[in-house]
């Protein structure tokens, strides 16, 4: 079942908004993933070298570093060129999935209010790295 690819998995959540932030980290919770938060790029690659996530979630449009400045960092070092690393946006603007799919990411989601396409997308993605059972 897809929801229970989550259990026991550590994701990453990346995002400005709090209120988004916690939302959407909540519900990650609800189906057993164990949630590590970051408000910005910055925290987001600090908590990558702390947490060692099973996949990361990250907001395209943030201050400093944007999704997309994460996703090219990560991918440009050897430990983590490989990590699971999905993008989500608000905006409806066709080239931010095209330039995520470019740099390297799994997917790109649209954030919508009941968060319906990111649990079958970060299961997937999860799945499409052959992570084996979660413990």
């Amino acid at each position: 079942m897809i929801t229970k690819k989550l259990k026991n998995r550590t994701v990453l959540v990346v995002d400005d908004n709090e209120i988004v932030l916690e939302t959407v980290s909540e519900m990650l919770e609800l189906f057993g993933a164990t949630v590590v938060r970051a408000l910005d790029g910055d925290e987001a690659l600090r908590a990558v070298e702390r947490q060692a996530p099973d996949v990361v979630l990250c907001d395209t449009c943030m201050p400093r570093l944007s999704g997309l400045d994460v996703l090219l960092r990560l991918r440009s070092l050897t430990a983590t060129s490989h990590l699971p690393f999905v993008l989500y946006s608000a905006s409806e603007e066709t080239r931010l999935r095209e330039q995520c799919l470019e740099a390297g990411g799994d997917a790109f989601v649209h954030k919508v209010g009941d968060c319906s396409e990111l649990v079958p997308v970060l299961a997937s993605v999860i799945e499409k790295h052959g992570a084996g059972p979660a413990a």
